[in-house]
């Protein structure tokens, strides 16, 4: 494990999986980050034919498992603690800005790779968008981005619970809330614990509330998810998340009319990201969503792909009958997604080694 600080000071564990006979700079590095209330256990959660690690270091890949501040392996800090309030004041936008460019010139610097691959998850592929958009990263040090349940907007989302979470008092409800010394998000995993202890036949639906009724999951592999799962995040994010939702626009935090000048250069309106800045050109991308995500809905990942400028090296796939944690959850998605088209668009674009036999550092 390594212990990745970002510039403003937050601690990341990261996971490495690699060759275990491969000379350790030899091989291409590929970073994968996961979504909202995840972690990077959701890359290892099914058997290692089916988990998407597993299977890219058999490949002959370096995989760099990240994890954003705030979740399971990202609660130290050099100087806040994740007791008190002024840890938690960050939202995905910080993701674009600090863990995200953090990791990947960690990572760079560590392998002596020129290039670092990556493939995101949901919130993972709004945080690289963005973070190549607004020149955050570097997209000379990317080479190529995998999008899986890609996300910039959710005005089209249809569960039931971003719906309710979308509303302005709600959102509201979340600022005032990460002024204080509470946070809502630490409290879920207490509680779903309780839950699913005294009733495990429940611990589907309540999954079901946040991420979908659309689920591929291996059963036998449930107790797993319940010991690692959620992840956590900030109550701010969850604001963030709601924003997109109600507005519909891609666009960094709303602090309000009155917080907005502190947070950007004294304007009181918060800017929007500028999708159209992409690099597609020098950055090869596959764009991967699900026909039946209620989360990515289809007409919101269309948005995106529109927006996108035009470059041949932009791959857009729809997997039918998929919902949003099907890609790294369902014990099929090898067979599904990876091989028939995430693969193949690798290798095309970021060949690895073919080397074999594993090991976690």
């Amino acid at each position: 494990m390594f212990n990745i600080t970002t510039d403003d000071g937050y601690i990341l564990d990261t996971f490495r999986v690699r060759n275990a006979v491969a000379d350790n700079n030899s091989l291409r590095p590929v970073v994968l980050w996961h979504g909202l209330m995840d972690s990077c256990f959701s890359f290892v959660l099914n058997e290692k034919d089916e988990s998407l690690t597993y299977i890219l270091a058999d490949m002959g890949y370096d995989v760099w498992l990240a994890n954003s501040r705030g979740n399971t392996y990202g609660l130290r800090h050099e100087s806040l603690s994740p007791k008190r309030a002024p840890f938690w004041q960050f939202t995905w936008d910080s993701f674009a800005r600090n863990d995200l460019p953090s990791v990947i010139n960690y990572v760079r610097h560590k392998t002596g790779a020129p290039k670092v691959g990556y493939v995101g998850h949901s919130q993972g592929t709004i945080q690289m968008f963005a973070a190549l958009s607004s020149g955050h990263l570097n997209k000379e040090h990317i080479g190529f981005v995998g999008a899986l349940g890609p996300v910039i907007v959710a005005s089209h989302v249809k569960d039931v619970t971003w719906r309710i979470l979308s509303r302005s008092s709600v959102i509201w409800a979340g600022r005032a809330l990460d002024k204080k010394d509470i946070q809502v998000p630490a409290l879920l995993k207490p509680a779903a614990d309780i839950v699913c202890a005294l009733k495990p036949h429940l611990c589907e639906d309540i999954m079901k509330v946040f991420i979908g009724s659309h689920m591929h999951l291996n059963q036998s592999r449930l107790p797993v998810l319940i010991a690692h799962e959620p992840g956590g995040t900030s109550t701010l994010n969850l604001a963030h998340w709601a924003q997109l939702v109600r507005t519909g626009q891609f666009g960094y935090y709303d602090y309000g009319w009155d917080d907005n000048p502190h947070h950007y250069n004294g304007s009181h309106v918060a800017p929007l990201y500028n999708i159209s800045n992409y690099p597609s050109s020098s950055v090869p991308t596959a764009i991967i969503s699900g026909a039946d995500d209620e989360l990515a809905d289809p007409a919101d990942v269309r948005i995106l792909v529109d927006s996108l400028p035009y470059s041949k090296d932009t791959l857009v796939q729809v997997v039918p009958d998929y919902g949003h944690l099907d890609f790294l959850w369902d014990p099929a998605a090898n067979s599904r997604v990876y091989q028939p088209t995430l693969i193949p668009f690798m290798q095309k674009h970021f060949p690895p080694l073919n080397m074999t036999h594993t090991e976690t550092v």
